[in-house]
């Protein structure tokens, strides 16, 4: 897992060359305004979700992970809370979706941490990295908005 900001993406260390371009690529996406949907940048390899979910209380919310794509999430406007894990995940999930969809959800991470977003945060989570999105802020549900950038790891290798 690597959090920043966006002003400051080009800067951080570890992040791949190839991944910086795909994360311009998005803001560039990003700053016009899109709707609500999908946008490739390159195809099934890399491309944007722009959503406008409501936040919910920490409890009301499963974990998840991904075995082959990496989230980029980005904050647009609102607050969210974010909780991870400190290790990679071998638990086996309640609800596997894995083969279909890339993701499994689990009830609990271990060691539970926790980001408070703002707009202009996004953080990186690898896969197998257990994370929590969409948790409301003292519990308070709000409507925000957000990017992901989902990049197929094998595009990066």
């Amino acid at each position: 897992m690597i959090a920043s900001t966006i002003q400051d993406y080009q800067q951080v260390q570890g992040v791949p060359p190839q991944l910086k371009a795909l994360i311009g690529q998005a803001l560039s996406i990003i700053e016009r305004q899109p709707d609500e949907g999908r946008y490739d940048i390159e195809g099934d390899a890399a491309f944007v979700l722009i959503s406008r979910p409501l936040t919910e209380p920490q409890a009301q919310r499963p974990a998840e992970l991904h075995h082959r794509y990496l989230d980029v999430q980005i904050l647009l406007e609102g607050e969210e809370v974010l909780g991870y894990g400190l290790m990679q995940c071998h638990a086996t999930p309640e609800n596997d979706q894995l083969k279909e969809k890339d993701i499994a959800f689990f009830n609990a991470i271990p060691n539970e941490q926790f980001l408070h977003f703002q707009p202009g945060n996004f953080v990186i989570f690898f896969p197998k990295e257990l994370h929590r999105p969409l948790c409301a802020v003292r519990d308070t549900p709000q409507k925000i908005k957000k990017a992901v950038l989902k990049v197929r790891m094998d595009f990066l290798n």
